[in-house]
C-alpha cells in the first residue's frame, strides 16, 4: 500500500505541472502500465483530486501552467525521433520552413542536422532559442529569421501579439507544427491561447501546412480550437487511425504519412 501511496502521490505533483497529462505518458514516467495508471486515477477521481477525460489526466483544481520544456522532452523520445524521420522526407532543397517551438520540432531539426548538406539550402523562421542554439545561431543554414515577441523564459521562446503578426509577413513554403489534441472529427485543438494563435497564423501564412502529432495526442481535446484538417496538408503520426478516420482525412485532402 505504501508503494501505491507514493505512485499516486506522485503523479498528482506530475498534474501540478500541466492543464493535462496523457495516461500513456504518465504511465512512461511512473514506469508502468497504462492499466496501473488507470486504476490510480479512478482512485484519485474518487477522493475528489484529480479528474480522467479523453485519455487525460489533470487535477481538479487544475494549473494553468505549461507542461516544462525539460519534462516534455523525455516524452516519447522514441515515438518523436521516428517522426522526425518521416517529416524530415517532406523538407526540399532551397526550401523555407517555419518552425514552432516544440520538442518535437525540435527532434526534426536534430535529423536536419544529419542533412548538413540540405541544411546548408534551407531558410528557417522560428521563435525558438533552442533551435537557434541548436543550428548555432543560423550560421549552418542559408537564411535564418528570428520572431520576436515577448520571451517566455521556461520555454526559451518568443510569443504574443508581436510574435504572431510577424508571422503574417512571411509566406514560407512549409510550417512544421506540433500538434497538441487531435479528436476524432479530425478538430486540431490547443491547450492555450498563446499556442492557439501561433499555430492558426502559420496554418494560414504558409504554403503548406505539416503537422507532426505523437500517438498521445489522439484522440484528445484542449479548449482552443486551431481548426480542422482541412487546414493542414501533411500528417505525420504514430497513431493509429481506424479506416473510417483515414477515409476521412483522405476527404479533407490530408495526406496521412506513417511514422513507423
Amino acid at each position: 500500500m505504501e508503494k501505491v501511496k507514493a505512485r499516486r502521490e506522485e503523479i498528482l505533483k506530475l498534474l501540478e505541472t500541466a492543464p493535462m497529462i496523457p495516461v500513456s505518458e504518465l504511465a512512461a514516467l511512473l514506469g508502468v502500465t497504462k492499466e496501473t495508471v488507470r486504476k490510480d486515477l479512478a482512485a484519485l477521481e474518487e477522493q475528489g483530486l484529480a479528474v480522467w477525460r479523453h485519455g487525460g489526466a489533470a487535477l481538479t483544481e487544475r494549473s494553468t501552467a505549461p507542461i516544462p520544456y525539460a519534462l516534455r522532452e523525455s516524452f516519447h523520445k522514441e515515438g518523436k525521433r521516428r517522426i522526425a524521420k518521416a517529416a524530415c522526407a517532406l523538407v526540399q532543397e532551397g526550401d523555407s520552413l517555419l518552425l514552432e517551438s516544440s520538442t518535437t520540432i525540435m527532434a526534426l531539426c536534430q535529423e536536419l542536422l544529419e542533412r548538413a548538406e540540405l541544411l546548408r539550402t534551407l531558410t528557417v523562421i522560428t521563435n525558438s532559442f533552442y533551435i537557434a542554439q541548436l543550428f548555432e545561431m543560423g550560421s549552418l543554414v542559408r537564411r535564418f529569421f528570428f520572431l520576436g515577441g515577448w520571451l517566455t523564459a521556461s520555454e526559451k521562446a518568443t510569443q504574443g501579439r508581436y510574435t504572431y503578426e510577424s508571422l503574417g509577413r512571411f509566406h514560407p513554403d512549409k510550417a512544421f507544427l506540433s500538434g497538441a489534441a487531435l479528436n476524432e472529427k479530425m478538430q486540431l485543438t490547443a491547450y492555450y491561447e498563446n499556442d492557439m494563435c501561433f499555430q492558426r497564423e502559420s496554418i494560414q501564412c504558409a504554403k503548406s501546412a505539416v503537422l507532426l502529432l505523437d500517438k498521445a495526442k489522439y484522440p484528445a481535446a484542449g479548449l482552443f480550437t486551431v481548426g480542422d484538417m482541412s487546414q493542414v496538408q501533411h500528417l505525420v503520426t504514430d497513431a493509429e487511425f481506424s479506416q473510417h478516420q483515414q477515409e476521412l482525412l483522405r476527404k479533407l485532402g490530408v495526406n496521412l504519412i506513417p511514422a513507423n
